[in-house]
């Protein structure tokens, strides 16, 4: 598990370190302060060889790669200000001090011409070279155990991959955007193929008591997450409101990914305030039976003053942070609250959204 977070020249971030990281991590403040882009770091930074991740994080904010134009357009918001001869940093320690370094940045690119191509890569090449691509953006990684790697995504009219050198050890990631219908049903699907469905079925009976069990079935071609209320037929768990499908994926996700890391936007979307005490014990629940780190975002009082009676309450330990970004004349800072600061915070109503 990360124990620290340092990002520099990424998105609206000049230089920004967190440290003390707990299993559970919830990022505040206001708005336009960087808390997506937060989630978003961490995730590029646990995919050191997907030269694809830049371009996936313009899809996460709905931006399709056929709305944008250049190179410029499509990578430029990675960087402050567009400015794109910056070097974007994202450097990690976990708690076995193996320290991670990432770099991102773009350049000319560099093409290499083949007289008679040979082979796949040697087509590439010189596809690449007919194209003539404008940009590359060039992702380096290196870790404190001598582990390398470089990977490079291409700029043309259409963006192409290219991959050096192999990464092990990684933890798998998993962001959790507005829409996960299609990753919920394939991570039910594996659940279910290990004979762990009832795990799921059980944490979801406490928010819909009459949930009998979930199964997936096919509807006009499309596999979707049923749910039997005991009415004679199963109905799509969308019917059943925002907070089933919400709280679903964050456990499914959870529950599969096992010594990783689940990045949760706006935790608050399509949950009652009234039930957060409940959804932050089961997320501290099941991230400790999956070992799983987990980082939030969250606009909410009552978000916030649920997760420190959660783990103040009724979990044993409270392995929960609270990190309130703050903007300090050009420059996003954090300040980190633990669970003597957050108690003291509260009591008195101190803003800390």
């Amino acid at each position: 598990m990360f124990q620290s977070f340092h990002i520099k020249n990424f998105r609206c971030f000049r230089d920004l370190k967190l440290d003390g990281l707990a299993r559970v991590n919830l990022i505040a403040g206001a708005n336009n302060v960087g808390k997506t882009a937060l989630l978003e770091a961490l995730f590029l930074h646990l995919g050191p060889t997907n030269p694809a991740l830049g371009d996936n994080l313009n899809l996460l904010r709905g931006m399709k790669r056929e709305e944008l134009g250049s190179a410029e357009d499509v990578w430029g918001p990675l960087f402050p200000n567009y400015d794109i001869d910056l070097v974007i940093g994202i450097d990690s320690r976990d708690d076995a001090n193996l320290d991670r370094f990432l770099s991102v940045s773009l350049g000319e690119p560099k093409i290499t011409r083949f007289t008679q191509p040979q082979n796949e890569g040697e087509r590439l090449a010189a596809f690449l070279t007919t194209r003539l691509p404008n940009r590359q953006m060039v992702v380096k990684y290196h870790d404190s155990s001598g582990q390398e790697a470089v990977s490079r995504a291409y700029a043309t009219d259409v963006i192409s991959f290219e991959e050096i050198g192999k990464v092990t050890g990684v933890p798998p990631a998993v962001f959790l955007g507005p829409s996960t219908l299609r990753a919920d049903v394939e991570r039910f699907s594996d659940l279910q193929a290990v004979g762990r469905e009832e795990e799921i079925t059980s944490t979801l009976k406490w928010l819909e008591p009459r949930l009998k069990r979930l199964a997936v079935l096919v509807t006009q071609g499309v596999p979707q997450l049923h749910g039997d209320m005991g009415i004679g037929r199963l109905i799509p768990l969308s019917m059943m409101g925002g907070g089933m499908t919400r709280l679903l994926s964050i456990v499914l996700a959870i529950a599969t990914t096992e010594n990783g890391v689940v990045l949760i936007d706006e935790i608050e979307n399509g949950l009652h305030y009234s039930v957060m005490k409940n959804i932050w014990a089961t997320i501290g629940r099941a991230s400790r039976a999956s070992n799983t780190q987990i980082f939030v975002t969250t606009h909410s009082w009552e978000c916030i003053t649920a997760a420190h009676e959660a783990f103040s309450d009724i979990l044993r330990g409270y392995d929960f942070r609270l990190y309130r970004l703050e903007r300090a004349d050009e420059d996003i800072q954090p300040v980190k609250y633990d669970q003597g600061m957050l108690d003291a915070a509260i009591k008195v109503g101190l803003e800390v959204r």
